[in-house]
Order: C-alpha cells, then sequence, then structure tokens
C-alpha cells in the first residue's frame, strides 16, 4: 500500500445546468421630489431682531398664518437664520368609491 502525504484533491464537480439566480438590483424612477414630506423655507434675522421681542414674533406669525412651522434657529455668520417648514400637500387623482347604482 502505499503512503498519502496530502489529500488528493477531488474531481471538479460540474455546475448546474440552470445555474445560480442572481438577484440584481434594479433601478428606480422617481418623480423629482423623493420621499421629502415638508417644503422648507429660511428667513434671514439680525441679533438685533432675534432679541427685540418684535420682529421674531411677527415674522412667525406670520408664517403659521400660511401653515409654516419653526423648524430651528441656526447661526450664519453675524446673522441667524430661521428655518421654517410646512407639510407637503399630496395630490391624488379623484377616484370612485363604492358601487355604480344598477342601470335601467
Amino acid at each position: 500500500m502505499r503512503e498519502r502525504y496530502e489529500e488528493e484533491p477531488e474531481p471538479d464537480q460540474e455546475p448546474d445546468a440552470a445555474g445560480p439566480a442572481l438577484s440584481l438590483p434594479v433601478p428606480t424612477v422617481t418623480d423629482g421630489e423623493g420621499d421629502r414630506h415638508w417644503h422648507y423655507r429660511t428667513d434671514l434675522l439680525t441679533p438685533a431682531e432675534m432679541i427685540d421681542g418684535e420682529t421674531l414674533v411677527a415674522k412667525l406669525a406670520a408664517a403659521a398664518e400660511d401653515s409654516w412651522e419653526l423648524a430651528g434657529v441656526y447661526p450664519a455668520g453675524e446673522r441667524h437664520v430661521l428655518l421654517l417648514r410646512k407639510p407637503k400637500k399630496v395630490e391624488r387623482e379623484a377616484r370612485r368609491v363604492g358601487f355604480a347604482p344598477p342601470g335601467r
């Protein structure tokens, strides 16, 4: 009997006739709006306007009349940026719900 020092390689297996099923990611096209649910707007205020007690209140009250809400206040150099947001209205096409009356 011969002595074996290494395992003999196994014969190559033949590939399946059908082959493995590959799932590739499929690109999708959006309407450009993406999944955004908000419209955003900014206003600039000076530090004096931020602390005078009238300008900031007046700007926020005017924005609230048009459904804008304050999302944040950020420093921008010597000024402050008010970030306002408003919910995006989803436009759906009208559709009938229910059954049509029976024809005569």
